[in-house]
């Protein structure tokens, strides 16, 4: 992962690589010695830490029910007593986002609510306890911190100044399409010059199925709006992604949790409701974020200590001790018993009862760790490493974080966005072609329903075949599977005739558009044009296909392509192949 990330990084001109690789301290200075020294040596080196971004989801919610408790905090209350408070239980689900750049300032803080539509006042935030300004009309002197309505924490970078991004989806959570609606407010506001400095943005994301929206792919390799992308490992993401860090995450949600205690004890206080509402919300992000995502020293070190910058590029997650421990030929710790027996191998019990079971599972456990981290570890490696790049060549698969990082691919770019259009426009294909099917079988029980009504016949003399072609007509959703037998479909046909005929399912729009002709450098027609202008319903002259002579063998071609495009209008073929139109 760090060596593709970091790669890419150099690509984009955003890090260089030296010939050497050197040590470099937290300030991400040179120095010559390990123990000065944090990560490992490496010879990345980034050189425009503002242009990379990070962003990570914390999801929150109003009710304090499964709020924990805030490292360090006691109460007081009797010996044999338990400590217990009031809790506000009225349910919000809500989302924040904090987008970070590697140079430890906040970019933009998003907040995305579960509702179906966004309130205005969810947005404004109010905060009762704040003196209002002012008449009733006077809205805009009461907007800001300190004030009735709060809003989010705003954030200045390069200059700009970034309100709160305030969104919705039905379950609080982040979308391909809210991602890129956020990137988009970004843009809007100029804070990345691409133009002058001929750098793009880039963005570093966890492996969350809304990476691989196409609305968002479309977005981030355009080239007017382009975001360079990159995803890390699907797993251990707390090891190396920066938003789940404890100067971030965990100092978000302590902060957060002593915010809303805060909250509604003073509405207990002042005889107000104890419940923490939506407008509510975003003031309460607001301290929140103060404590934690708008700190750049502690920013810094979250960087630093996840190997992103702000200056060393220097793979420091790989000295994390869980880590190191899944190091190809690391030594396993563990208990040693020191133990003899005078037992004969044979005479010990291997096959039978507690003794077989654990020993099958001592098997099983040092296969495990011999495939993992044996001295096959890294053929198995490349199997599976083969397997997903096979598998992404033939597109015979979704495409996922783990697919991705498991063929040594973490970049989102135009190859990926392809790769989801793919499959996209095969879904789409495979439902426009079970919708023509349905198509063509109601059309075929359609002819069978006519033919049988101008039979006139009545229905105890129906056959079998017919019987079950009216019961099918008359057939619902919901209805019981067909009879086989003649009396039971008579009985079905009786006590369903009464309902309205099967309502004609809808032409499916058609999926792929019809490829283009091929480019002709002369396009002459032979046969004079009759003037259309001068053609009315009255005329007896009507013009067809057949007629030679006013489409010749090629142009009749024309025709017929352009009619199944849906030209059938003589008036519009005619036009068409005199102008020589062919671009359907």
């Amino acid at each position: 992962m760090y060596d593709e990330v970091y790669s890419h990084l150099v690509s984009t001109n955003l890090a260089v690589k030296h010939e050497e690789a050197v040590w470099r301290n937290e300030a991400g200075d040179v120095v010559f010695c390990e123990k000065e020294a944090m990560g490992l040596k490496s010879p990345y080196e980034l050189i425009h830490p503002g242009w990379l971004v990070f962003v990570d989801e914390v999801g929150s919610n109003t009710s304090q029910a499964k709020d924990g408790a805030i490292g360090g905090q006691t109460y007081l209350c009797s010996r044999d007593g338990r400590p217990q408070q009031r809790a506000a239980t009225k349910d919000a689900h809500f989302t924040v986002l904090g987008f970070t750049a590697a140079n430890g300032e906040p970019l933009m803080c998003a907040i995305i609510f579960a509702a179906k539509s966004l309130k205005s006042e969810w947005v404004l935030g109010f905060d009762p306890f704040a003196e209002w300004i002012g008449g009733e009309e006077n809205v805009s002197d009461n907007i800001g911190k300190g004030k009735a309505m709060p809003q989010g924490p705003e954030c200045i970078f390069n200059g700009k100044h970034i309100p709160t991004f305030c969104c919705c989806s039905e379950n609080g959570s982040i979308t391909g399409q809210l991602l890129k609606e956020m990137l988009t407010a970004i843009d809007n506001i100029g804070v990345y010059d691409r133009t002058g400095t001929g750098l793009n943005p880039f963005l570093l994301l966890d492996g969350h199925g809304s990476r691989f929206d196409l609305n968002f792919l479309d977005y981030v390799n355009a080239v007017d709006t382009k975001w360079e992308c990159c995803i890390g490992l699907p797993y251990g993401t707390s090891y190396w992604q920066v938003g789940d860090s404890s100067e971030q995450n965990g100092c978000f949600k302590m902060a957060l949790t002593r915010a809303k205690q805060e909250l509604v004890t003073k509405k207990n206080d002042a005889g107000l409701p104890f419940a923490i509402d939506k407008t509510d919300i975003v003031g309460l992000v607001r301290q929140a974020w103060e404590k934690s995502f708008a700190r750049v020293k502690t920013n810094i070190k979250a960087v630093a200590s996840r190997g992103w910058g702000p200056k060393a590029l220097n793979y420091k997650c790989l000295q994390h001790p869980e880590i190191l421990s899944t190091k190809n030929g690391a030594s396993q710790k563990g208990l040693t018993i020191d133990s003899t027996s005078c037992a004969a191998p044979e005479e010990l019990n291997l096959s039978d009862g507690l003794a077989a079971t654990l020993i099958d599972r001592i098997v099983l456990y040092k296969n495990k760790e011999a495939n993992r981290n044996g001295a096959d570890a890294d053929e198995q490696r490349q199997k599976r490493r083969v397997t997903a790049e096979e598998r992404l060549r033939c597109h015979d698969k979704r495409i996922s974080a783990g697919l991705l990082a498991s063929a040594g691919r973490f970049h989102l770019g135009a190859e990926v966005r392809d790769h989801v259009q793919q499959r996209a426009d095969a879904a789409k294909e495979k439902e426009y072609n079970t919708q023509v099917r349905k198509k063509d079988e109601y059309d075929t029980l359609l002819a069978k329903v006519e033919e049988i009504k101008r039979l006139n016949l009545p229905y105890d003399k129906w056959n079998t075949a017919q019987l079950k072609a009216m019961v099918k007509w008359y057939k619902r959703d919901g209805d019981e599977k067909l009879p086989n037998k003649k009396q039971e479909l008579i009985a079905r046909y009786l006590a369903t005739c009464g309902r309205e005929d099967l309502p004609a399912p809808l032409l499916p729009v058609a999926f792929n558009a019809l490829p283009p002709l091929p480019l002709v450098e002369h396009c002459t027609i032979d046969a004079p044009v009759p003037n259309i202008d001068n053609c009315t319903n009255e005329d007896e002259t009507v013009l067809h296909l057949n007629d030679d002579s006013i489409y010749q063998e090629d142009e009749r071609e024309v025709a017929e392509i352009l009619l199944a495009a849906g030209i059938n209008n003589d008036r519009d073929v005619i036009a068409a192949i005199a102008t020589g139109t062919t671009d359907v």
